[in-house]
């Protein structure tokens, strides 16, 4: 099915800061309560009047972190601006590695002509475990009114100092100020890239710094056996610094036939490719599309799992007993993966057990449901590959990237057109796929080769 595509452009002024423009945390004047509107946009529900985030760089407990800092004020103007009072934080573990957060928040209310504060309490932060990789930290702000002003600050610190989220300053609702400050290590290399339907600027600039670098190492000295020696230096580094500076940016309007709005979101999206550390060799990520399908297919967890069929030999010669045609087989061998495993509501691309365990067990994530599905595919003759895709939430990928991807789907050749399927949806069809996928382009992987087609 076509779709009409609207390039949602937008004018943002661009602002030289004086930082006393982002005031201190709790620091709310009668003042702000006025100089929170802005002329345009005085029907808004709730208006941003500033946001600020920060990341940066450390080296703690012998390993790099990424610390991530944002601080926010929003005026709620009534009721139906209430829902922005509310705040979801995510969180990633992996491998017993897990992303920390530090919250502070409250709210101000004029009562009696003075500026009241109502502290949120430790109490009223919940966390939720989505799945084994993904946890949110949420609340709802406290003694809120028509008129209030809401604040917060959280301090996020992660193991995974590659992922660095984008710089979002496009929301739902107005933003008087935006401002970001990324600072990143002259060992870490990313790309960036500004999303083509909004107009801004980056500043950037360098600057030297020095930190504490630790390790520790085993070592063996005369009358002892081998122990731990910590070791701890000085370094110094180039600092490549991102600043954006924006004030009066327009909320994101939902727009008939755009299939997905926040494809359009202004931001700055920042990309790993690789690192080089001092006395060491390049490593490379994903610079190139052809170095990103050879990383996939040679993964363990990806190409050598769609390799194995062993598995699943006798199943499917038994329902490929009645099926004739191309047509056939693609349908059978659909609705046997559908019906054989149930998916486990996990993305990702790579298998988490494995296509055997998944098969067994009757349950898995989309990698291993779809590469279950492509792999008997293949095995009954058919010109199948696995089509790599970036769900509407996750956006699209502008660049050769690898964590750009986060689901993946089957593709059958058949008459010079592409006949997609996904067997995580037990109502799914060939060509009809569930709506999370419909994301402007897939990747298709065959074999070394990769080819963009449109979703």
């Amino acid at each position: 099915m076509k779709k009409a595509i609207i390039c949602l452009l937008f004018t943002i002024s661009v602002i030289q800061f004086n930082y006393g423009q982002i005031k201190k945390f709790g620091k709310v004047t009668k003042d702000d309560f006025n100089e929170s509107s802005i002329p345009s946009f005085n029907d808004a529900n709730a208006v941003i009047i500033f946001k600020e985030r920060k990341s940066h760089f450390d080296h703690q407990n012998e390993r790099w972190v990424l610390i991530t800092e944002v601080h926010e004020r929003i005026k709620i103007s009534n009721k139906e601006g209430f829902d922005y009072a509310n705040k979801s934080i995510k969180l990633f573990t992996q491998n017993n590695r897990d992303e920390s957060v530090r919250i502070k928040a409250n709210t101000y209310n004029i009562v009696d002509n003075k500026v009241v504060k109502t502290k949120l309490r430790k109490k009223n932060i919940y966390k939720k475990v989505q799945n084994k990789f993904w946890s949110t930290k949420s609340f709802t702000m406290p003694n809120l009114k028509e008129g209030s002003i809401v604040e917060w600050i959280y301090t996020i610190t992660s193991p995974f100092y590659m992922n660095l989220n984008d710089v979002v300053f496009q929301s739902d609702i107005p933003t008087k100020i935006y401002s970001a400050k990324i600072r990143i290590p002259e060992y870490f290399i990313f790309n960036t890239e500004v999303n083509k339907y909004n107009r801004t600027t980056i500043k950037n600039s360098k600057k030297n710094r020095t930190l504490m670098y630790s390790y520790t190492k085993m070592e063996t000295s005369t009358g002892r056996a081998p122990h731990e020696v910590k070791h701890s230096y000085e370094i110094s580094f180039a600092e490549k610094i991102f600043e954006i500076e924006l004030s009066n940016i327009k909320p994101l309007i939902e727009e008939s036939y755009v299939n997905n709005i926040n494809n359009y979101r202004g931001k700055v999206i920042f990309e790993s490719v690789g690192t080089q550390f001092p006395n060491s060799i390049h490593e490379s990520f994903s610079a190139t599309w052809n170095e990103v399908t050879k990383s996939i297919y040679t993964s363990s967890k990806f190409g050598v799992e769609l390799n194995k069929k062993k598995y699943f030999k006798d199943d499917l010669t038994k329902i490929l007993n009645e099926s004739k045609s191309t047509n056939d087989k693609i349908s059978v061998i659909l609705k046997f993966v559908k019906d054989k495993i149930k998916w486990n509501n996990f993305y990702g691309i790579r298998t988490s057990d494995g296509v055997s365990k998944a098969y067994k067990n009757g349950f898995g994530n989309v990698a291993e449901i779809n590469l279950i599905l492509t792999a008997m595919l293949r095995e009954a003759g058919l010109d199948a590959s696995p089509v790599l895709v970036s769900t509407r939430s996750n956006g699209i990928p502008l660049f050769p990237t690898i964590e750009g991807f986060n689901y993946v789907i089957a593709g059958v050749e058949l008459d010079n057109e592409i006949v997609l399927l996904d067997a995580t949806e037990p109502f799914s069809a060939p060509n009809v796929l569930p709506s999370r996928v419909l994301n402007w382009q897939g990747r298709i992987l065959e074999n070394m080769d990769l080819r963009h087609l449109l979703i």
